[in-house]
């Protein structure tokens, strides 16, 4: 008995696993694909990024990071990026990013 259970498990958790993967990879890639068009790195605390111009060559000092996570379960948001306070309000930055078959 408890080996017919075990299997109905190890059936069950077959289609989650690879859900997750399949997660894991679209989140990867969109995050590949915002490192191509701004300056990420990986912290302590996950991964953030700049909106400043200083990769521009900007004069101004001042530094805008923004955070990279991973989407909420449940939704259709692969990446979920945090914006800054200070930037709220008085700044608005569009994100688009297409999802492309992997060659």
């Amino acid at each position: 008995a408890l080996d017919v259970a075990s299997k109905i498990l190890r059936k069950g958790a077959e289609p989650l696993k690879r859900l997750s993967s399949q997660t894991d990879h679209k989140f990867y890639r969109a995050l590949y694909d915002l490192r191509r068009r701004w300056i990420l790195r990986r912290t302590a605390n996950g991964v953030s990024g700049d909106l400043s111009y200083r990769s521009a060559g900007s004069i101004y000092a001042q530094s805008v990071q923004f955070e990279v996570h991973k989407g909420i379960e449940g939704t259709n948001d692969i990446l979920s990026v945090v914006v800054p306070q200070e930037l709220r309000g008085r700044s608005e930055v569009v994100i688009f990013l297409a999802d492309r078959p992997i060659k």
